[in-house]
């Protein structure tokens, strides 16, 4: 009875060695499984922290000087939401580039626009959505029946992080008829 007692002893151990072993694993699983929940709680970056912008539309493509305004729209996204400049602030933070056909001397017009801070509350400031640009009161050149121009766009963000440049087909500027 001994030589069984002492059997016995030995499956007893065994059988704690072995649980003991699964519990080891078990915790090791509960240590993998929480670092996973903590690094699935983090926020997924979508996009950049540098501000990115798309080209959607511009209308009308052909308009009356002094009577027709253009609509520009452009897609936008940041990856840190900080879009946007307090109204305290008086730079620019949408740059719109008149870009005229022909007549390299003409240089360049700046239009300055400016965005509301668009930063969203909570924990990810990732950000994406529309900017509506209306410019007003476009004149021909001088001398010139119809005028041609392209916008090219471009925004900054809080930490001077300058967008892609966007630029849209070409608009046909025709005179006032009286």
């Amino acid at each position: 009875m001994q030589h069984r007692a002492c059997i016995t002893f030995d499956v007893r151990s065994r059988c704690d060695l072995v649980i003991f072993e699964k519990m080891k694993l078990l915790k090791a699983g509960y240590v993998l499984f929480a670092a996973v929940l903590l690094h699935a709680c983090q926020p997924i970056r979508l996009f950049d922290e540098v501000p990115a912008i798309t080209f959607i539309s511009a209308e009308p493509l052909v308009v009356t000087e002094l009577v027709d305004s253009i609509v520009i729209i452009v897609g936008f996204t940041d990856g840190d939401g900080d879009l946007g400049l307090p109204e305290a602030d008086t730079t620019s933070d949408v740059t719109v580039y008149d870009k005229r056909k022909g007549l390299p001397d003409f240089g360049d017009i700046l239009y300055p626009f400016r965005m509301p801070v668009v930063t969203p509350p909570g924990n990810s400031k990732q950000i994406s959505g529309e900017i509506r640009l209306v410019i007003q009161n476009t004149l021909r050149r001088p001398g010139l029946a119809t005028d041609t121009v392209r916008y090219s766009i471009q925004i900054k963000d809080r930490a001077l992080r300058a967008s892609n440049v966007v630029e849209t087909p070409e608009i046909i500027i025709k005179g006032t008829e009286f």
